[in-house]
């Protein structure tokens, strides 16, 4: 499956995409963990975890690496935001 260019996302997941985006960020900072450590343990580039944070269509697979460095259940990322 093709990914989506921010352009070609809808309004409403854009909006998702943010919430998503500024909760994993907010939550890599209370944890004490760099962009880069997030790299090291996750096996990310720099650059997924920087297009991840700034709320860029980016693969389900590249939010589970995330997650896992982080050490936050999946389903407590939806609880969090919803």
């Amino acid at each position: 499956m093709k990914q989506q260019r921010k352009s070609e996302v809808s309004t409403e997941n854009q909006t998702r995409l943010k919430e998503i985006a500024s909760f994993l960020k907010e939550y890599r900072l209370l944890s004490q963990l760099t962009q880069e450590e997030i790299c090291k343990i996750s096996g990310l580039s720099k650059s997924s975890v920087i297009r991840l944070e700034a709320a860029e269509p980016t693969s389900f697979l590249t939010i589970c690496k995330y997650l896992t460095a982080v050490q936050l259940p999946l389903n407590q990322l939806f609880l969090e935001i919803y």
